[in-house]
């Protein structure tokens, strides 16, 4: 039996695949973009910039519909620390970006040692978006190569609607899944847990999993022949 994965790894798209993780392990397993909103775009932007250019002020701006922040150097979005009538000015104001400035910069770190490590390790990539996915897919594949010293120490699983099935994409450490049902973006933690186990019984993590147990037979690792 292939050796078990000794880290899981959210890239979003937004939280669902994070809030799944913790139900499994029981605890969070927190990366950069685990409770972020990035996209393919976003994403390869930030990991081919080595996360350069984050959190400046001038790209900074608030949504008080979703209490998110935007930041444009890479067009994606962050939880925030600011209240919706804080102004974005003043002693209170540097203070709460100096320190969510630290805690991304901790978060980016991780990953980087994560990936130098050689750290048997699943990236799980939840989608919504169908326009050269297959290929995104494949830069996001080869960028993390690089991340992780031009090795095969990883694999990354591309999770989209059941709707959207097609046969395996076969392609060396990229994995195309399926879940009947994508949470809300209201209720990211409402994940459609039967689809879930069977995608993290595939791809097992060293330490026990919490699965519900909806799934009869877990799914024996297929991943060396998908």
């Amino acid at each position: 039996m292939t050796a078990a994965f000794q880290q899981y790894v959210s890239f979003g798209v937004n939280c669902e695949t994070a809030f799944q993780m913790r139900r499994v392990l029981g605890r969070d397993s927190a990366s950069f973009f685990s409770w972020n909103v990035t996209r393919f775009r976003a994403l390869l932007s930030l990991l081919d910039s080595d996360f350069g250019g984050i959190l400046q002020r001038d790209n900074l701006s608030y949504d008080p519909k979703s209490g998110l922040i935007h930041d444009t150097s890479h067009d994606y979005w962050l939880h925030s620390p600011f209240a919706a009538d804080e102004p974005w000015t003043g002693a209170v104001f540097e203070e709460k970006l100096t320190q969510l400035r630290g805690k991304m910069a901790y978060l980016a770190e991780k990953f980087r040692r994560n990936a130098s490590s050689g750290a048997r390790t699943v990236y799980f990539y939840r989608t919504e978006e169908r326009e050269d996915l297959r290929r995104n897919a494949a830069a996001l594949r080869d960028c993390l190569r690089k991340w992780h010293g031009g090795g095969g120490s990883f694999v990354l699983v591309v999770l989209q609607h059941e709707k959207y099935r097609e046969p395996s994409w076969r392609e060396a450490g990229m994995f195309n899944r399926y879940l009947a049902r994508c949470a809300p973006w209201s209720d990211a933690s409402d994940g459609h847990v039967r689809s879930w186990d069977a995608v993290f019984a595939e791809f097992p993590h060293q330490e026990p999993l919490r699965l519900a147990g909806f799934n009869k037979a877990a799914a024996s690792p297929s991943f060396l022949a998908a």
